[in-house]
C-alpha cells in the first residue's frame, strides 16, 4: 500500500512539473524594443534621435520610439516601434547613416538580439521629401522566439503625411528550432584474443573501456541591461511640450522658441516658426505734436465760418 501511494505522489509531482513547463513554453513572449542611430555630420549620433542641419537655418530630425514591456505573439502585423520625422524651415537637407533595432526579451527566457539597417533621405519642407530605411539584418532570435521585420524596406514620410510617422512592422514566431552542437561518436577499437597452442595457459585480453563522448554545455548569454537613449534637444520650430526638450530652453505655443516670448509676442507665425515676433507698437504723439495738431484742426474749422459771415454795411 505504501509503495502505491509513493508511486502516485511521484507521478502527480512529475505531471505538475510537465504542465508548468508546457504553460511557460506556450506563453506569449514579453519583450521591449529600442533604437540607435549612427551618422556623421549629425547631432545625437548614438541615440534614438538625430538632427541634420541645413545651411539656411533649417533642420531635419528623425526619431525612433520603441516599445515598452509588451506581451505579444503575432505571426503578422506586429509593431516593433515607430520612426518619425520633423522639419523646420526651407531648403534641401540630405540624411544618411545606420540604424540598430534591439529586442530585449524577458519571457520565456531573458536575452537580447539586434537587427541592423541603413537609412537615407532628402527633405526640403514639412510637406516635401522622402526617405528609406533598409534592414540588412531583418531577423533576431532569442531562444526559440524569432523576431522578423517585414517588409525589410520602409519609406520615411514627411511631417505633413501621417504626422511623419512610419511603423516598423514584423512577425513574432515561437517554436523556432535552435541550433545545437552535433556530437559525433568515434570508433573504439576492440581487443581481439590471439590464438595460442593447446594446453598453454594464456592471459585473457582485457577490454579497454572508452568514455562515451559527451557534449559540452552551451553557455547562455544573460540579458544585458541597456541604457535608455537620451533624446537630442530639438532645434527652433520643432514641436515640444516642455522647455527641456528644446536646445534653446524655451517652449512657446507648443514649439521650440528662441526666447521666452512673453505676450503679445508670437512664436508660431507661419514662415517664422521658432522666432519670437512682437507686433509693431502704434506710434504715440508727443504733447507738443498733439497741441499742434489740435491747432491746425481748429484753423481748418474756422476758415469756413469766417467765409460765411455777411459783409458789414457802411
Amino acid at each position: 500500500m505504501t509503495g502505491v501511494l509513493k508511486a502516485t505522489l511521484i507521478g502527480a509531482v512529475l505531471l505538475a512539473v510537465v504542465s508548468l513547463a508546457t504553460s511557460e513554453a506556450n506563453a506569449a513572449p514579453t519583450f521591449s524594443t529600442s533604437g540607435t542611430f549612427t551618422c556623421a555630420g549629425c547631432a545625437g549620433s548614438g541615440t534614438n534621435s538625430v538632427t541634420f542641419l541645413g545651411g539656411q537655418g533649417n533642420a531635419l530630425m528623425i526619431t525612433f520610439t520603441g516599445l515598452g514591456s509588451t506581451s505579444l505573439n503575432a505571426p503578422t502585423n506586429s509593431s516593433l516601434g515607430n520612426f518619425q520625422t520633423f522639419f523646420s524651415g526651407n531648403g534641401v537637407i540630405s540624411a544618411s547613416g545606420t540604424f540598430t533595432l534591439t529586442v530585449t526579451q524577458t519571457v520565456p527566457i531573458g536575452g537580447s538580439d539586434s537587427l541592423s539597417a541603413t537609412f537615407t533621405g532628402s527633405f526640403s519642407a514639412s510637406n516635401s521629401g522622402t526617405g528609406l530605411v533598409t534592414f540588412t539584418v531583418p531577423t533576431a532570435q532569442i531562444g526559440d522566439i524569432t523576431y522578423t521585420v517585414t517588409p525589410t524596406c520602409l519609406n520615411l514620410v514627411p511631417p505633413a503625411s501621417n504626422n511623419g510617422i512610419t511603423t516598423v512592422e514584423g512577425q513574432i514566431v515561437s517554436g523556432a528550432p535552435t541550433r545545437t552542437p552535433t556530437v559525433t561518436a568515434t570508433d573504439t577499437p576492440t581487443a581481439t584474443p590471439s590464438n595460442t597452442p593447446t594446453g598453454t595457459p594464456t592471459n585473457s585480453p582485457t577490454p579497454t573501456t572508452t568514455g562515451s563522448p559527451t557534449s559540452s554545455p552551451t553557455a547562455t548569454s544573460s540579458p544585458t541591461a541597456t541604457s535608455s537613449p537620451t533624446a537630442t534637444p530639438a532645434p527652433l520650430g520643432f514641436p515640444c511640450s516642455t522647455g527641456d526638450q528644446c536646445s534653446s530652453g524655451f517652449c512657446v505655443e507648443g514649439i521650440c522658441c528662441n526666447s521666452e516670448c512673453l505676450p503679445p509676442g508670437q512664436c508660431a507665425l507661419p514662415g517664422q516658426e521658432g522666432h519670437c515676433v512682437e507686433p509693431t507698437p502704434t506710434p504715440v504723439l508727443s504733447t507738443s505734436a498733439l497741441a499742434l495738431l489740435i491747432g491746425m484742426l481748429a484753423v481748418v474749422g474756422l476758415v469756413p465760418l469766417l467765409r460765411r459771415r455777411p459783409a458789414s454795411r457802411p
